[in-house]
């Protein structure tokens, strides 16, 4: 029970500071990007280029225009509200992006990984 309890606990913080809570982004773009899903213990559903099975959550921007995400925030932690933030990168309009909660903090092959895993234990 405890563990669904953390679970709950990571998907609040997402939903409240995934994105929504973007650090100089205007209001209308805030109400256009959503959290479509969060994987934890991924093992076989989305795989990086390396074939690594990580963590992930999914954005979904169901606006007609992409969205720039530079300086938009992301956390797991009420201490820190912009654990992550995010490089140069657009979210297409009504197109999805997965964003890797590896720990690696890195932007490469079009891979977007975080700078924190998440606590799934």
């Amino acid at each position: 029970m405890n563990k669904i309890f953390k679970i709950i606990n990571i998907f609040i913080f997402l939903l409240v500071f995934l994105v929504i809570t973007g650090c100089g982004a205007p209001v209308e773009n805030n109400e256009k990007i959503r959290i479509n899903e969060v994987c934890l213990n991924n093992t076989q559903s989305i795989a990086t280029e390396d074939n690594y099975y990580l963590d992930w959550i999914e954005l979904y921007n169901y606006s007609d225009e992409d969205i720039h995400l530079k300086d938009y925030g992301i956390s797991d932690s009420k201490k820190d509200l912009y654990r992550y933030t995010f490089p140069s990168v657009y979210i297409k309009a009504k197109d999805y992006l997965i964003i890797y909660a590896s720990g690696l903090d890195t932007f490469e092959n079009n891979e977007l990984h975080t700078n924190f895993k998440l606590d799934n234990t």
